[in-house]
Order: C-alpha cells, then structure tokens, then sequence
C-alpha cells in the first residue's frame, strides 16, 4: 500500500447513544459531508485520485445488562 494510503487508511467502530430520529439526522450529515466526493458524480477530482472505499452501517444494538 502505497505510504500516503497507509496514513490516510482508518477503520474506527464506536457504539452511540441515539434516537431514531437522531440516527437518521446523523446519516443526513454524513451523507452531506461525502456527496462532493462520489464518485459518480465528481467531476473535479485530481488526477491522481483513486476509488476508495467507505461502509457505514448503523443500525440498534441490545448490549447486555452490565454495559448499560
């Protein structure tokens, strides 16, 4: 992996407190901050810009008794 791609890589996991609501304006927000980037639909990107990858998922999750 070219060393520039390997700083900029990043795999992050993290457990929220939310609403449904709240989720869906979360999901809105970051669906701003990546729509300049889509691949799809840039037309400005540099020349040396590459495919990269992002998932998000977000979804409920019961945590045992303890953790709550």
């Amino acid at each position: 992996l070219d060393p520039d791609w390997r700083n900029a890589s990043h795999i992050a996991n993290a457990t929220l407190n939310l609403t449904a609501a709240e989720a869906v304006e979360v999901v809105k927000q970051i669906d701003a901050v990546l729509a300049p980037y889509l691949r799809s639909t840039r037309i400005d990107a540099p020349r040396d810009a590459v495919p990269a990858r992002l998932l998000l998922r977000l979804f409920p999750r019961e945590l045992p008794e303890r953790e709550r």
